[in-house]
């Protein structure tokens, strides 16, 4: 296999992964981002593996063609979508490293536009302002290909969380990201970003914090985990209380 993320270990994704790049229409663009693309570069780094859920996209140029091209080549539209972000699956048998019979690909169609750009504008944490074309992927080199915004390697390098302050809007999840980050070995940002963090959490819904607490569990691996993370970072509360969480109880030690 020409690239070392773990998922296209498996010859049946990394073929689908070539499908996808040959249905994309002449003098269209095919961007990776998001977790795989992140996830590629922190194991080429460490050697180590992050859990990966879909494949993030952004796509440039002609969108109706290219949803034909997903149709007529048995890719399902998801239920989830809008007229400018639409999920699509395509099944697989062979499920190594993966988790559910299909394949994910969240795409978001755009104007043409400076990647950079977009990147600085949309990620949270710095480490994630990095993506690729599709295409480049899949090739040996393909880390020749990566384009990134300012220092998203060095704190992927150095494993640093560093709010991305020149997003428009801190999602109000980026908390709980913040956290699994943490388990998987990244050093916390300063307090500073932490409470522009908590801060954001205030428009979180009851379901989105149910769904995070079981994400966030998953990822640590235990309450007791959790609460270590917590005290490190000064965190003197119940951060999945909704009551908590809207009643503005955020503060550091």
């Amino acid at each position: 296999m020409k690239t070392n993320l773990k998922i296209l270990q498996n010859l049946e994704v990394y073929k689908t992964l070539q499908e996808l790049v040959h249905l994309i229409p002449e003098n269209a663009e095919l961007y990776l981002i998001g977790g795989s693309v992140r996830n590629a570069v922190f194991h080429s780094i460490f050697w180590e593996h992050l859990p990966q859920r879909d494949f993030d996209l952004v796509y440039f140029w002609d969108q109706e063609k290219f949803e034909k091209n997903l149709i007529k080549n048995n890719y399902k539209k998801g239920t989830r979508y809008t007229d400018f972000q639409k999920v699509f699956t395509k099944d697989i048998n062979d499920l190594t490293y993966v988790d559910y019979k299909y394949l994910v690909f969240d795409l978001h169609f755009l104007p043409k536009q400076d990647l950079k750009t977009m990147l600085k504008e949309n990620v949270n944490f710095r480490f994630q302002g990095i993506t690729i074309p599709l295409q480049n992927m899949l090739e040996k080199d393909w880390k020749n290909h990566l384009i990134c915004i300012e220092d998203a390697m060095e704190d992927m390098q150095n494993k640093y969380i560093s709010v991305n302050t020149s997003k428009k809007q801190i999602y109000d999840t980026t908390f709980y990201a913040m956290l699994r980050f943490i388990s998987f070995g990244f050093k916390a940002p300063p307090k500073e970003d932490i409470k522009i963090l908590l801060e954001a959490t205030k428009g979180v819904s009851k379901d989105r914090l149910e769904a995070n607490r079981v994400k966030v569990l998953k990822s640590v691996g235990s309450q007791e985990k959790l609460d270590e993370i917590l005290e490190n970072i000064g965190i003197q509360w119940d951060i999945f209380s909704y009551e908590d969480v809207q009643n503005e109880k955020i503060f550091l030690r």
